[in-house]
C-alpha cells in the first residue's frame, strides 16, 4: 500500500497571527497530545476556536504546521 509523507514542524506565532495580531484563520494545523501521539485529523484556527486550550496547546509545543515552501526536508527511501 503507498504511503503518503506530510512534512511538519512545530507553529510559532508568525503561522497564526500578522504582525498587527490580527488571526490568520484557516490556517491548518496538527496536535500532539498529552501522550506524545499525533491526532489523526487536522484542525483549522477559527473563531470558534477555544483560544485558551489553543494557547496552553501551544505554549507547550504541542501544534504544529505544514513545513514552509524552502524550508528542509528530511528524503526518507
Amino acid at each position: 500500500m503507498p504511503k503518503v509523507a506530510i512534512h511538519i514542524r512545530v507553529a510559532v506565532k508568525s503561522d497564526f497571527f500578522a504582525l498587527d495580531n490580527t488571526p490568520h484563520y484557516g490556517t491548518v494545523y496538527f496536535l500532539k497530545n498529552s501522550a506524545g501521539n499525533f491526532e489523526l485529523q487536522p484542525y483549522y484556527l477559527t473563531k470558534d476556536t477555544d483560544k485558551k486550550e489553543f494557547n496552553q496547546w501551544f505554549k507547550n509545543k504541542q501544534i504544529y504546521v505544514f513545513k514552509r515552501l524552502f524550508e528542509p526536508i528530511e528524503i526518507i527511501e
